[in-house]
């Protein structure tokens, strides 16, 4: 494998995630604990930055993973939420910005060569029409606050800027321990949350509802039979750890890895599918479903198993399909201290993949589409700049609350790259393309698993983001920067002993 697991900066790790989503849920019972911490957090990240600029931009990373929408914790300033997202993106921008401003003062000036990769010119070229939306958005004479708002997920790009500075093969490894550690807390968490939910526990479930609400971590919605769907936009980063693991389970299993190994690897894949599968997000199944066929291909052409290898391979497979099913069915049913489900787990899957219409969110996202295609078609070269909204009707009880016909007026929209299109315009869509598809084509120039695993990640998110938008979201390009410098520096790769 070419990166390295620190157990301790692991174990440190997941109890700084639990701490924070506890302060969270405590901040939005007390406000003041909210602020406090917000400012806390933002200050201590401030003197880490100053001290060390890579374990700044850890901090920030681990937020990015768990916190979905970037709101565990905020400041109200004028009406307006300034989410600890923000906040720390101004944190480690401006620290950079110091730092690089004190080298050129000492006649220390920066290695760019980095900068001089075509990808990095790609991603030069998306810099101008980001930057052309937002004018244009200004022009067009969009809301302000739509348009920062709208605008300020696509700042997130400019962390290739202190990222150039931090890389290191000692870096990802670090980055990819937190990684983990979040990953297994996002899962755990939507298991808890499960729980929660299917026992109904009296004076806890609504608060937690508005909490996870609220904070933008992710949407609860009530199945058949007191079952809950548990959808975090952050199980993105769920599927892509499924992906990497069950690449390097490929690996254990052609190196005959010892059994500890494979156990590990099969209780990850179950509780990273449990989780993806309680999201009920057809979207992110349509890209399970891809990223399996393409995991197939690379099991035939790089790691070209025997029949009996393969064999084991399989049988893995079926045990990390009814673990994870497992895993949901005793979470629901467990019998202390109410369970109400009463459900059929293999109807409620069966009855998610097969509903294409009668949904309200399904019939509300083809709603959505021929009067997004209209507005695309009257500016398609240059697009309307960030902040751009549309009205058309949904069937979102909570807009059929506001008004019968349920319209509802947004600038922010399901269809990913249709969305990309209608703000930066048909040139920035294709300078965006380009990018992402140069850096798929990067990703098999070096065949490891490591490279394998960003090409199955970068196509599952490009797919995903045709039905959710990922790609104009720190999610996804935060996701992207990370395979951008995997890309460009490859770390060295370690013997082959899968331990």
């Amino acid at each position: 494998m070419d990166i390295r697991i620190n157990k301790k900066i692991f174990r440190l790790s997941l109890l700084i995630i639990i701490a924070l989503e506890l302060l969270s849920l405590l901040g939005y019972w007390y406000s003041f604990v909210n602020l406090f911490f917000f400012i806390i957090i933002t200050a201590a990240v401030l003197f880490i930055s100053l001290w060390r600029l890579e374990w700044g931009l850890l901090v920030l990373f681990i937020e990015l993973f768990i916190s979905s929408k970037g709101y565990l914790f905020y400041l109200d300033f004028g009406g307006i939420s300034i989410s600890i997202r923000i906040a720390l993106w101004l944190v480690i921008m401006g620290v950079w910005l110091a730092k690089l401003i004190s080298d050129l003062a000492r006649h220390r000036y920066p290695d760019f060569k980095i900068f001089k990769n075509k990808i990095i010119v790609l991603l030069s070229v998306l810099f101008f029409f980001i930057g052309f939306a937002f004018i244009n958005g200004l022009v067009k004479q969009n809301s302000f606050n739509n348009i920062f708002f709208d605008a300020n997920g696509w700042f997130y790009f400019s962390l290739v800027l202190p990222l150039s500075r931090v890389w290191s093969p000692g870096f990802l490894d670090r980055l990819s321990t937190l990684f983990l550690a979040s990953v297994i807390w996002i899962s755990a968490k939507t298991m808890l949350l499960l729980f929660l939910f299917s026992h109904q526990l009296p004076g806890i479930t609504y608060e937690i509802y508005r909490w996870v609400r609220e904070s933008g971590v992710g949407e609860i919605t009530q199945l058949q039979g007191g079952f809950y769907r548990i959808f975090f936009q952050s199980h993105i980063f769920v599927f892509i750890a499924f992906f990497m693991v069950l690449l390097l389970l490929a690996g254990q299993i052609k190196a005959k890895a010892a059994a500890q190994g494979l156990i590990r690897s099969v209780c990850l894949l179950s509780l990273f599918l449990s989780a993806i599968l309680i999201g009920f997000s057809r979207s992110n199944w349509i890209g399970l479903a891809v990223g399996c066929i393409i995991f197939i291909y690379f099991l035939f052409s790089y790691f070209k198993l025997s029949l009996k290898k393969l064999g084991r391979l399989a049988g893995s497979s079926v045990l990390i399909a009814v673990f994870g099913l497992g895993i949901i069915i005793a979470v629901v049913k467990f019998p202390y201290p109410n369970p109400i489900g009463g459900f059929s787990a293999t109807d409620l899957l069966k009855e998610r993949a097969s509903q294409l219409s009668g949904e309200a969110a399904v019939t509300s996202r083809w709603k959505l589409l021929p009067v997004l295609l209209g507005e695309i078609k009257k500016s398609p070269l240059l697009g309307y700049g960030f902040g751009k909204t549309i009205t058309y009707e949904t069937e979102d009880p909570r807009a059929k609350e506001q008004n019968a016909k349920g319209e509802y007026t947004t600038y922010a929209f399901e269809w990913g790259w249709l969305d990309i299109w209608l703000k930066i315009g048909l040139f920035g869509l294709v300078t965006y393309v380009a990018l992402v598809l140069s850096l798929i084509f990067s990703a098999v120039n070096r065949i490891t698993i490591i490279n394998i695993g960003v090409f199955i990640s970068l196509v599952l998110i490009s797919t995903i983001h045709f039905f959710s938008p990922y790609l104009n979201h720190p999610l996804g390009i935060g996701l992207l920067l990370v395979c951008l410098f995997i890309i460009l520096n490859p770390p060295p790769a370690l013997p082959d002993n899968y331990k």
